[in-house]
Parts: C-alpha cells; sequence; structure tokens
C-alpha cells in the first residue's frame, strides 16, 4: 500500500477561534498544513468568538510536528500519526466527548434527530443501530438535520447539535456517491470511519429548533423487511430514558418535563434491513408521501 504524500502546494495559513459546542466553551488551533480549512468546517455551526473576560478554556490543538500529526488538549495528546485522518478524528470525538457531560438545562438523549415538515423525529439506540445512516439518508432525501449523536430537548422542542456525522464505509456505501465529495487527504484506508459535514450530505442542511413529534427506535438487521412497530407511550418513554445521557441528574424535573413532552409524542420501533425502505417508512410517519427512499416535498 503507497503512502499518502502531504505535498506543501497544501499549506494553509492556519487559525485559532472559539466555539461553543452545546453550551461547551473551548478554544482550537488548527496548525498543520494541510487540514485547517477541514477542521475550521466541520466546525463551523460551533464558531463562537465572544470574548468572557477571565474565561479559561479547554485547548485543542491539531498540528504538524517534525512529520507527523498530533491532536491534543490542554497539551495531552490525543493521538497521533503520519497522517491527518486518525488525530483528525480523535480530535472531533473527544470534543464531543467533553461536550455532552456538561449539558445541563437541557435533556439529551443518545439520539440521532431530523426535522420534516417542521416537525421533529429523535431516532434513539446504541451505536450500531444504524441512526447514523438513517439520519444521514433521510438529510439527503431532504430533511433538516439536527443530529446523529445527541437529540437535545426542551419544554417540548428538538434543538440542533449539528457536530460531523461519524459513518463507516459501510453506510457511505449505502449512501451513493457521498465519498466522492469527502476530503481525499482525511482518507485513510486502515480507517473505518469518516466524519462527514452536514453541508456534505446537502447544502444548508442544518434545521432549526422544532417540535418533538416521532420518536423512532431504530434496529438496523441485515435482509430482514422493514417493519414500524407501534410502542405504547409509557413503553417508549422508558426506553427513552434508558437512552439518556443526563436524565438522573434532573430528579423529578426530568420526568415531570417528558410527561408534559410525551402526550404529543408518537413512538415507534424501526426494524430494517434495507436503507430505502427505512426511509419510506419514516417518511410515512411523518405525513411525507416518499417513492424509492425520495421525499417528495
Amino acid at each position: 500500500m503507497s503512502r499518502v504524500q502531504y505535498s506543501c502546494e497544501l499549506v494553509t495559513t492556519g487559525f485559532e477561534r472559539t466555539y461553543c459546542v452545546a453550551g461547551y466553551r473551548l478554544r482550537l488551533q488548527a496548525l498543520t498544513g494541510v487540514v485547517d480549512e477541514e477542521v475550521r468546517r466541520h466546525l463551523r455551526p460551533f464558531e463562537d468568538d465572544v470574548a468572557v473576560p477571565g474565561e479559561e478554556l479547554p485547548f485543542f490543538r491539531l498540528v504538524s510536528e517534525d512529520g507527523r500529526f498530533v491532536a491534543s488538549l490542554d497539551g495531552r495528546s490525543l493521538g497521533e500519526g503520519p497522517g491527518p485522518a486518525l488525530p483528525f478524528i480523535q480530535l472531533l470525538w473527544r470534543i464531543s466527548y467533553e461536550a455532552i457531560p456538561t449539558v445541563k438545562d437541557r435533556l439529551a438523549f443518545h439520539a440521532g434527530a431530523v426535522c420534516l415538515e417542521g416537525e421533529g423525529i429523535a431516532f434513539p439506540g446504541a451505536s450500531g443501530s444504524g441512526k447514523s445512516t438513517l439520519v444521514a439518508a433521510l438529510v439527503m432525501a431532504g430533511a433538516s438535520y439536527l443530529s446523529d449523536e445527541m437529540a437535545l430537548i426542551a419544554d417540548g422542542m428538538l434543538e440542533p447539535y449539528p457536530k460531523s456525522l461519524s459513518l463507516t464505509r459501510g453506510s457511505l456505501v449505502l449512501l451513493g456517491d457521498i465519498e466522492r465529495r469527502l476530503s481525499t487527504v482525511l482518507d485513510d484506508p486502515c480507517l473505518d470511519e469518516r466524519f462527514v459535514a452536514p453541508d456534505d450530505l446537502r447544502p444548508g442542511a442544518i434545521g432549526t429548533r422544532c417540535p418533538l413529534r416521532l420518536v423512532v427506535f431504530p434496529f438496523y438487521e441485515r435482509g430482514v423487511t422493514t417493519v414500524l412497530e407501534p410502542m405504547r407511550r409509557a413503553a417508549g418513554v422508558v426506553e427513552l430514558i434508558a437512552n439518556s445521557f443526563n436524565f438522573a441528574g434532573f430528579g423529578g424535573r426530568g420526568l415531570a418535563a417528558l410527561a408534559a413532552t410525551a402526550p404529543s409524542v408518537t413512538f415507534y420501533r424501526l426494524r430494517s434491513g434495507d436503507l430505502d425502505g427505512a426511509v419510506d417508512a419514516v417518511c410515512s410517519l411523518a405525513g411525507v408521501a416518499a417513492a424509492g427512499g425520495a421525499i417528495q416535498l
């Protein structure tokens, strides 16, 4: 296997700026001479350069040093390699890892989320359930992107957490020509994971705050026929709580918030081995006409 050469023709000026990710504020510096603009592009939805006097922020870096690419947080290495792909992935994952536990003012669930026809749909589930791939396919078909990892709910509203989507190469194959739109300098054949910015799926894909109307628990199983199963509201709420990042910290307030939200939400379980079928099923729930996996708006 030939080694990728990182030409000086790719050199950029680098940058340093502040971001706010679900309330978690950080400072990031990128000085790679190769993927600085890619880092900036993937984090653009979280840009926030409002200065706060006396504020001390976590300091992330992605730099090129002595022929190696190194990601770090406050001087501690997050990962390094001869190419930028692995430290880039580790940088983006660590930002989310640090941000999620800091969410205290909204309920946060391990879930993908989109908005269709002005109404929010959450897809709670563990890693490997297919939620990121389903979210990506829905966005490519016309839905607005809210998140592939964390659904934020406050006052019955679903709020965006528009981090770049984490997709496996197998998922990218299912999504048509999307892989051809991604940066070649971040393509490491030894890695099965790629981060895909929302605008790589569809320009202007990121949505806004919208009322939560559907909660769909997806489960991918190769070769099975797509089946939608309605759930009793109580069972849906229990399973939603099981996928929460911070429900325990809210105590009784969390249960009261869900009790107030649940009457306007319908719960389903979705089992599918076919991405187009899953897209059609979700669109039918949302009251959107679908044909061949494409949303007809």
